[in-house]
């Protein structure tokens, strides 16, 4: 399990069950226990016709007293991600990709570090580690360095960094859509959709601003299909905002287009529906995502675009994802180089997190007797994730 644990992350959540959003492992302490227990059962029952069971229970006492077991989920840093999204996710779907995505141990330790609030942010450095005064974002230098600015609230990265991951999850879906259709796919997933495809069964349209008879001013969707023989359309829209926001983006995207959707009907003489596709940039999921999912045509999971969020984070990956921002890092690219002999040159959304994840570990051994002792933090508010601002008109 080498480099499967963050050194700050929390050790009660290795136990935990991965339906729970822990990593599975079972502890010393819980196999005594349950071992424990079956002793005394076994001799509960025997007792009545042994007379030396019967004095073994006697001297032991009849009822079992079991240690309560503390949760990771109770801890004020570590438990933060959980309990701010307990009232807007579901959570058994939010933590699936723990037991269904498969991802190496490196970047679910990476992942779940990013949920504790255990990675070295600057905002982490200023009110916890107290080296430095300046908690701001070192590329917007505005708000605060949380994981959550950094993974779906800094304006630096909203334009290539949250767009090629945003792309890559809505690619999931237009590429299940033509599967469904017949219609030629993308031979790669970093290849651009083309703007229209079309058969005599659908059309679908990739990020076309359409115009319609009266102006609407959310009119550029990220897919839009257009089922012939059904004379349906569908409207669909992703947003990867912070793990706390996915209800309300949710809402949003189902008001902002309720304008396109009258008109389309108006003009193409279709069923029009808007279909909000909506992950947590952690891996958060809405109650209703399944539901969602099942209104657009072809056969994308829930599991299949959460994965896809998730992997984003990989430092590993060889996606020119987040390229530009490491070289605006350079502190955070040489703590990569010089503490991973095997790392090449990062350039995924998660070459930013593995920065925080691997910098000034010796300041929390310095600081704290016990390394995985847990502080309160504020969680930062961010500002929703910017929808892409790509151009193409089409004329109904």
């Amino acid at each position: 399990m080498h480099g499967g644990f963050h050194s700050k992350s929390s050790t009660l959540r290795l136990y935990a069950s991965r339906k729970e959003g822990g990593r599975g492992l079972v502890s010393v302490r819980a196999t005594i226990q349950d071992e424990t227990s079956e002793i005394h059962k076994y001799i509960k029952d025997k007792a009545p016709t042994d007379g030396v069971l019967s004095e073994c229970l006697r001297q032991w006492g009849t009822d079992e007293v079991l240690e309560e077991e503390p949760s990771w989920e109770d801890k004020p840093l570590h438990g933060m991600y959980h309990r701010n999204i307990t009232e807007v996710a579901d959570l058994k779907k939010s933590y699936q990709w723990l037991e269904r995505a498969g991802l190496k141990d490196s970047t679910e330790a990476l992942i779940l570090a990013a949920q504790e609030q255990a990675l070295s942010t600057r905002a982490i450095e200023a009110q916890i580690y107290h080296t430095r005064q300046d908690p701001r974002c070192r590329l917007c230098k505005e708000a605060p360095e949380t994981v959550q600015h950094i993974t779906a609230g800094c304006k630096m990265l909203a334009v290539k960094a949250y767009m090629e991951r945003h792309n890559q999850v809505a690619g999931i879906v237009y590429r299940n859509i033509c599967a469904e259709y017949g219609l030629e796919t993308p031979r790669s997933k970093w290849e651009t959709p083309p703007k229209v495809v079309e058969n005599d069964r659908a059309k679908i349209l990739w990020d076309f601003q359409i115009q319609t008879d009266r102006m609407v001013m959310a009119n550029q969707p990220d897919i839009v299909v257009v089922d012939k023989e059904q004379r349906r359309a569908v409207v669909v829209d992703v947003a990867i905002p912070s793990d706390g926001n996915i209800r309300r983006k949710e809402h949003e995207k189902l008001e902002k287009y309720q304008g396109l959707r009258e008109e389309l009907e108006k003009a193409w003489k279709v069923k029009a529906t808007v279909v909000p596709v909506v992950i947590g940039a952690l891996g958060a999921v809405t109650p209703k995502l399944d539901e969602w999912l099942q209104h657009i045509p072809g056969s994308t999971s829930d599991i299949s675009v959460q994965k896809k969020t998730v992997k984003s984070h990989d430092p590993q990956e060889k996606d020119d994802v987040l390229q530009m921002v490491v070289t605006r890092l350079p502190g955070v690219f040489l703590d990569i180089m010089q503490q991973r002999e095997d790392t090449q040159r990062p350039s995924s959304l998660g070459s930013l997190l593995q920065g925080c994840h691997l910098s000034k570990t010796h300041h929390w051994h310095h600081l704290h007797d016990n390394p995985h002792q847990d502080h309160p933090l504020q969680p930062h508010q961010n500002s929703p994730h910017r929808d892409h601002q790509s151009r193409s008109t089409i004329l109904v």
